[in-house]
């Protein structure tokens, strides 16, 4: 996935057989790109600067910084941040299938959706508490971060 911050336009495109919503904006361009370094950097989730800025701290604490580029047609410097998590831990239903877990996660979704207007709701907080999230950074710890923060210093 990429992530990124900024404004877009919804519209409606097609015709009177076929319509299709499409966002419109260089910031959703920037969420795509995002997503397509994904392969180059070898990591499922990056995250921009400018949407980094606005997280939380208890968010920002999970993100690692792994490189500032100049993107093309672009002049400022955008740092990028990824979160360290592994899908492959992911622990199914009780039936152990792909479907089981798919819907697992289409309610958890529906679910967090339904909270985000609840005055006072964290959705943040999810990433320490729910089974899944915590599965996902099992592999993850401070002797990597130690390692990872020196080379990147160095670099």
């Amino acid at each position: 996935f990429g992530l990124h911050f900024g404004w877009a336009i919804e519209g409606a495109i097609g015709s009177v057989y076929k319509i299709d919503a499409s966002y419109l904006s260089p910031n959703v361009n920037m969420a795509s790109r995002l997503e397509a370094a994904t392969k180059q950097y070898g990591v499922p989730l990056l995250v921009s600067g400018d949407l980094h800025d606005r997280l939380s701290k208890k968010a920002k604490n999970v993100c690692r910084e792994i490189d500032t580029v100049t993107v093309k047609g672009s002049i400022k410097p955008m740092r990028l941040f990824t979160v360290d998590v592994e899908t492959d831990h992911l622990i199914a239903g009780k039936d152990h299938s792909t479907i089981s877990l798919k819907m697992r996660h289409q309610r958890k979704k529906n679910v967090i959706k339904h909270n985000l207007n609840t005055p006072g709701y964290k959705a943040g907080a999810l990433f320490y508490k729910d089974k899944d999230s915590i599965n996902m950074r099992k592999f993850h710890d401070d002797h990597f971060d130690q390692i990872f923060s020196s080379g990147y210093k160095a670099y």
